[in-house]
């Protein structure tokens, strides 16, 4: 537990004795072992000397720390407060989410009175932060001041996260958005429709940006009137959607390579497919695609959906009955060059035979049996 990791953190007057016959070893020695010890016995080392005090602070903050709970949050404030206000700059990754309760007034304030100095902190993870900030509204300041936040994600993000995200000036280049079913007290449809499309929210990042994931964010089916442009962004996936919509995300993502896409709705019918299909295609069409794909990962429902006519280096499908339908069609339009095919055991052999027949124009073909 965090308190195992700070255990002087209630006792910040601890000193050691050295007798004059006790083996002398190098500070620099002592700062290599620190490098090389858990959290737990670098903090007995900080207590030898005044000089380790101060330069262990970096490697008892190295890695992630966790903060889950009240008592958590005001031991790890009270450890930090026993040292110089510098020793913040250490902390470089931080695990910050309450999933059942909102963090109390009292460890709130505590708290960002010391961490708006963390100016290092380049790894931040929210897990269902929305009630904490609706109470303390002084927590979630402190989140956007800081300036050097560069791998962000967040798991039930909602209003709060969402205004968070849209003013910060951080230079993200990798993000993980997941909104959950999350209740907040006295927040509803209306507080909903406030979220933003993620394109929108994270404009001030666009240039910095490689690598998003989007999971559960139903506004990726609205569309974006005028999307800003991502240069670097590489990467993108997007999970758990009502349906793909295309064409933001090409003019969005010029230069994308990798993408992995998976709808929510498997078993959608096929009138409904045919209805988004005609509408991608047709966007596509008029307003361009993608030059190339180096790799793409999806069900045969969302590539249908998709209908991305571009060259496509590596296709990865997975092939289940109620899909197989769709393969003969996408192959078509999507023009890969290998095809990683995945299926499962429910296929009947004739119809596992008749997709080994397809490749076509396909330079490699990889059959692979999912359990």
């Amino acid at each position: 537990s965090l308190s195992n990791h700070f255990p002087d953190a209630h006792n910040t007057h601890v000193t050691s004795q050295i007798t004059g016959d006790a083996p002398q070893l190098n500070y620099d020695v002592l700062l290599y072992i620190a490098a090389l010890s858990s959290p737990a016995v670098v903090s007995l080392l900080m207590r030898t000397c005044s000089d380790l005090r101060r330069g262990g602070m970096q490697h008892i903050l190295r890695g992630t720390v966790t903060l889950d709970t009240d008592n958590k949050v005001a031991s790890f404030y009270t450890f930090m407060l026993a040292r110089d206000i510098s020793a913040w700059k250490h902390l470089t990754s931080l695990r910050f989410g309450y999933l059942e309760a909102p963090l109390s007034k009292e460890a709130a304030q505590a708290f960002t009175r010391g961490f708006v100095h963390a100016t290092n902190l380049e790894t931040l993870q929210l897990l269902h932060p929305e009630t904490s900030f609706l109470f303390n509204p002084d927590l979630l300041h402190a989140f956007s001041t800081i300036p050097n936040v560069k791998r962000f994600s967040v798991d039930g993000a909602r209003k709060f996260t969402c205004k968070m995200l849209e003013t910060t000036q951080w230079p993200l280049k990798n993000v993980i958005l997941g909104k959950r079913s999350y209740s907040i007290p006295n927040r509803g449809v209306t507080e909903l429709r406030e979220i933003p499309h993620p394109l929108v929210m994270l404009k001030n990042a666009r240039m910095t940006l490689e690598a998003l994931t989007v999971e559960g964010w139903t506004e990726c089916s609205d569309p974006v009137l005028h999307p800003p442009v991502y240069p670097n962004l590489h990467d993108l996936t997007l999970s758990d959607l009502h349906y793909p919509l295309t064409l933001p995300w090409v003019l969005s993502c010029p230069n994308l390579a990798r993408l992995s896409v998976s709808t929510e709705d498997p078993c959608m019918r096929r009138t409904v497919a045919d209805g988004i299909r005609s509408q991608n295609a047709a966007q596509q069409l008029t307003r361009g695609t993608w030059q190339r794909l180096e790799e793409v990962c999806a069900s045969p429902l969302d590539l249908y959906l998709l209908a991305i006519p571009c060259p496509i280096a590596a296709l990865m499908v997975y092939a289940r009955k109620d899909t197989v339908p769709y393969i003969p069609t996408i192959l078509n339009t999507a023009l890969p060059s290998s095809l990683y095919l995945s299926l499962y055991p429910e296929l009947p052999p004739a119809a596992i035979v008749d997709l080994l027949r397809l490749p076509g124009k396909l330079h490699n073909i990889y059959p692979h049996m999912t359990q």
